[in-house]
C-alpha cells in the first residue's frame, strides 16, 4: 500500500522524467571557494580539478623522466625541461 508521502515522491519522479528535467546539480566547496558543477581549476601547476555534482575530482600530471643534465622547471609549469644550447636557442641534439 502506498502512503501519501510515497505517492508524492513517485509523482515527483515521474514529472521529472516526463518533462526531461533533473534535480539541480550540486556545487563544490574547496578551501573556502565555491565551484559550479562542471567548473575546473588548477590548484597548482601539476594538478587539474573539476567539480562533478558536488565532488571534487582531481588528476595529477605525470612527468616524463628526461635524460639531460641541468634540467629545470619553468615558473608556472609542472614538468622539468632540458635547457636550450647556445645563445640562438639551438637544441643540444642534431636533427
Amino acid at each position: 500500500m502506498l502512503t501519501f508521502t510515497s505517492m508524492a515522491l513517485l509523482l515527483s519522479a515521474s514529472a521529472l522524467l516526463v518533462h526531461g528535467t533533473s534535480p539541480p546539480l550540486v556545487s563544490c566547496q574547496v578551501k573556502g571557494k565555491t565551484y559550479r558543477h562542471g567548473e575546473s581549476w588548477k590548484p597548482d601547476p601539476c594538478t587539474f580539478c573539476v567539480c562533478e555534482d558536488g565532488k571534487e575530482l582531481c588528476a595529477v600530471t605525470m612527468c616524463a623522466i628526461g635524460d639531460c643534465p641541468h634540467s629545470f622547471t619553468p615558473e608556472g609549469q609542472c614538468c622539468p625541461m632540458c635547457p636550450l644550447a647556445g645563445a640562438m636557442g639551438r637544441r643540444p641534439w642534431k636533427r
